[in-house]
């Protein structure tokens, strides 16, 4: 990996952090471990325990993916089945399926399902201390994705398993992702309260826009890997 590549996964993973899916549950959880009145060290504990875990998820996630899933990379058809799922995840986003009932619902549960088992052990940690229930939730956050987060990280896994020589490679590519993906946390962390609210209410309010350029991306990039292996 090369200092460009590295710096466009550090940058990919850093601005779809402002995408809605997972973005009130990181701030509302961090909220309530700082507290109104925490200090800039424990703001950076926090922050730094957050990065940690979801840098060392996402590398084990890569290399475990690496390992496990095997790639004919002179088959067109790994190519045309990632360019679907592309287009999907890129449909999903502007809420092209809500209209079909089973679809929707089947989202729908799914998404609820991976919000309460994120919540049940996000609260089963809530009060021990500062360290553990951020590096847990950096845990679970990387872990638990739901339709709109697994849509954002699903190129960056696809990427790692195409281009990565080596599984540790592939997890590389992920944990350079993750790095970019909790940096505006650790931002989070280090800010006084009133800044992180009104860092956080900037987030919130582009995230909206950020997830529909993501689709429109994800839609474009998923029919040319159709139209570059079908044609």
């Amino acid at each position: 990996m090369n200092l460009i590549e590295a710096f466009s996964l550090f940058m990919y993973g850093a601005i779809t952090f402002a995408s809605p899916c997972s973005l009130g549950l990181i701030i509302a959880y961090l909220s309530f471990i700082l507290g109104a009145d925490n200090t800039r060290e424990e703001g950076a504990l926090v922050g730094a325990s957050f990065t940690l875990a979801m840098t060392l998820t996402f590398f084990i996630i890569g290399v475990l993916i690496a390992s496990l899933v095997p790639v004919n990379l002179s088959s067109k058809i790994p190519y045309i089945l990632m360019g679907i799922m592309l287009i999907l995840f890129g449909l999903n986003t502007y809420g092209v399926f809500d209209r079909y009932q089973l679809i929707n619902d089947s989202i729908s549960a799914f998404d609820n399902a991976v919000s309460q088992s994120r919540t049940k052990v996000l609260k089963k940690v809530a009060s021990k201390g500062i360290f553990l229930p951020s590096f847990t939730l950096g845990v679970v956050i990387s872990i638990a994705l739901g339709p709109c987060s697994l849509a954002i990280v699903f190129p960056v896994i696809m990427a790692s398993l195409f281009t990565a020589a080596t599984p540790f490679h592939a997890g590389l590519i992920l944990a350079v992702f993750g790095l970019g993906h909790a940096a505006p946390v650790a931002v989070l962390c280090v800010l006084v309260t009133q800044a992180r609210t009104m860092f956080a209410s900037t987030l919130i309010k582009r995230g909206e826009i950020l997830s529909k350029l993501i689709g429109a991306g994800l839609f474009v990039f998923g029919l040319y890997l159709l139209y570059s292996n079908l044609l």
